[in-house]
């Protein structure tokens, strides 16, 4: 299993993020049973974060 983490902060209030991970495998012999087939997996991923403190959330009542 290969994995790739990175992130980028644009400023205090946005950030970007990526990930790759690879899974492989591969047979002792060339002769591979029924069922014991070898994998070769990739994913991708994508994110994006927005955080900021709401206007209304600090006003008390009263």
């Amino acid at each position: 299993m290969l994995g790739l983490r990175a992130d980028y902060t644009l400023n205090k209030h946005i950030s970007f993020g990526a990930t790759y991970m690879h899974l492989f495998e591969r047979p002792y012999t060339q002769k591979v049973n029924i069922g014991d087939d070898p994998i070769n997996n990739t994913i991708y991923g994508l994110d994006f974060n927005y955080s900021n403190e709401a206007p209304w959330a600090d006003k008390t009542c009263g």
